[in-house]
């Protein structure tokens, strides 16, 4: 893939896909044996993982949306920087709900190939 397909496929990952919050389509951005680096202990490598931690997420944040402001990819390297918005209205990491809306700063780094995420890397602050 270009640069610039890299790019589109993670735009279109994060605009189309991850703010419907449509955990199917998610899963088939990812390769079967995809890392997320950023992911919490305990979460397993691999398709599952990536489901496990989807649900999580969902769980303790079910307006989750994202934006990118900014993106820049090198080879099969793709970074954002943007923004992440949400109410904490779920159970999150074993925390029971704050009923707080949060907006907050995330950085991103996505590595593909064959239009699929083979490795995740975010930072993101939950302020929590």
């Amino acid at each position: 893939m270009s640069t610039e397909e890299s790019k589109a496929f993670v735009r279109r990952y994060i605009t189309e896909i991850l703010n419907r919050r449509d955990i199917d389509a998610l899963l088939q951005c990812f390769s079967e044996d995809s890392v997320d680096h950023s992911a919490p202990p305990g979460v397993p490598a691999g398709l599952a993982g990536i489901e496990q931690w989807f649900r999580m997420f969902f769980t303790g944040f079910p307006d989750a949306e994202a934006e990118i402001h900014d993106m820049v990819a090198e080879g099969d390297l793709v970074w954002h920087r943007g923004l992440f918005r949400a109410t904490n209205s779920g159970e999150f990491l074993g925390r029971p709900p704050t009923g707080n809306r949060i907006t907050v700063p995330v950085m991103e780094m996505n590595r593909i190939k064959d239009n699929k995420i083979m490795e995740h890397w975010g930072g993101i602050d939950m302020y929590m």
